[in-house]
């Protein structure tokens, strides 16, 4: 019983963090069998209503066309004309911070603490849910 622990663990562990499933918030009609997909909302000719949202954040880099299947049949679930992605690379660039203090004899100032941060990236996609007015 106790190997069965570490198999267990690992499994929650990988099903918490890994995306194979895109959350949804908004309306919900009769689905649909096909999907337009956007990229840019200038080349969207028809008059639309946004139906509803969803986002696909990681801090790896992103699979475009995983994510675009994820979105495509959650649209045709939900009853979507078309999605709209944006996406987004949202950068925390390094940021150096020094404190110091005076000395004793009020003259000279001492370096305290230097606290440095590494970069980091944020990679995110924004998927809206479209539906066409009639």
């Amino acid at each position: 019983m106790i190997r069965f622990y570490p198999l267990m663990i690992s499994i929650v562990l990988f099903s918490c963090f890994s995306q194979n499933r895109l959350s949804y918030l908004g309306n919900s009609f009769k689905p649909t069998k096909t999907v337009d997909v956007y990229v840019d909302a200038a080349a969207i000719k028809k008059a639309y209503t946004i139906m509803g949202k969803s986002y696909y954040e990681t801090g790896l880099t992103i699979n475009f066309e995983k994510v675009q299947q994820l979105a495509t049949e959650k649209a045709k679930e939900k009853g979507a004309d078309a999605v709209l992605f944006q996406d987004y690379v949202i950068a925390n660039g390094n940021s150096i911070e020094t404190t110091t203090k005076i000395d004793t004899s009020g003259r000279t100032p001492i370096r305290v603490r230097t606290t440095t941060s590494t970069p980091s990236e944020l990679n995110r996609v924004d998927i809206l849910f479209l539906k066409y007015d009639q």
